[in-house]
């Protein structure tokens, strides 16, 4: 998943960057003087993780600026300040998580997996569909207790598809999942890698909406003994 990361000067936070980064996150990083001039596009990351000193930009100030913008996704504020009414002015401008340093980077992503299964309506770190689960924690695919062999960018697409399995997905917003930059190549990056995720997982699994984009498909029971009978066959 996506994470843009704000940072209240600039390489200040290298070193979550890189950490995240292992973990397997996609990251953007902004500085704090583009999110108060409005220059970053809300709509595009899985989260947000403000990383602010005590001497940069109140992060409530922040916060609100890119709500009020639109951003739908969870945001998460790790700052040097520990004071109540910080805390409490960014939760109420619309924060969804404040931690106070210092903080080790694997509770960041525990946290940030969180928030975002939290987002989806997700309960669990392990997202499930008719024998097909997908580990956040891990990042590992099975189908039927077998492992899956995807490439990075089938996994993103995958776990997408199953974070929200009851949305129909647009190319172009599968486009920006996989991180394709021109809106023409990435569509048709987005229609070959449902292809080859359909080879992999089951043609039957994601539907094609005519001029809206895909969906993941739950079967029905007789579809699921089908697939049982001819994965042991």
């Amino acid at each position: 998943m996506k994470v843009r990361l704000v940072e209240s000067e600039n390489q200040y936070s290298s070193w979550l960057v890189d950490k995240l980064v292992q973990a397997g996150f996609r990251m953007e990083v902004s500085h704090a003087a583009d999110i108060a001039r409005g220059q970053t596009a809300p709509g595009h990351v899985s989260a947000t993780i403000f990383d602010m000193r005590s001497a940069g930009p109140p992060p409530s100030m922040l916060v609100r600026r890119l709500r009020d913008r639109g951003e739908p996704s969870p945001i998460m504020v790790i700052s040097e300040a520990d004071s109540w009414r910080e805390r409490v002015d960014s939760l109420d401008a619309g924060a969804d998580d404040f931690i106070v340093k210092p903080v080790r980077s694997e509770e960041v992503c525990a946290r940030l997996r969180a928030l975002v299964r939290r987002t989806a309506g997700q309960t669990s770190d392990r997202l499930s569909s008719d024998g097909l689960e997908f580990s956040l924690r891990q990042n590992i695919a099975t189908l039927h207790g077998e492992p899956l062999d995807l490439t990075h960018n089938e996994l993103r697409l995958l776990r997408h598809l199953l974070l929200w399995p009851d949305r129909t997905h647009s190319a172009e917003e599968i486009g920006a999942i996989l991180h394709q930059t021109h809106r023409a190549n990435s569509i048709n990056a987005v229609e070959v890698m449902v292809a080859r995720l359909r080879k992999k997982i089951g043609h039957e699994r994601i539907r094609t909406i005519r001029r809206v984009g895909y969906r993941l498909e739950r079967l029905g029971e007789g579809d699921q003994e089908h697939r049982e009978i001819a994965r042991r066959a």
